[in-house]
């Protein structure tokens, strides 16, 4: 399950700047990437629209 700190947190901020947070994309790089994924695949596509992940650690079992 995401971050509540992200999804309740972040967003607040994002949204009370006049940011639209209904659907977001998001962007990570490498231990990063790897958190942009799981994050994404936990909120789901109803609200990601968009995930990359530069160079995502993954893990050493997929070396």
């Amino acid at each position: 399950m995401p971050s509540s700190a992200l999804t309740r947190d972040l967003l607040s901020l994002l949204a009370a700047q006049g940011l639209g947070t209904r659907r977001i994309g998001i962007l990570g790089w490498s231990m990063g990437g790897r958190g942009a994924l799981w994050y994404a695949a936990g909120l789901g596509t109803a609200r990601v629209t968009a995930v990359a992940a530069a160079s995502p650690f993954l893990g050493a079992h997929f070396a």
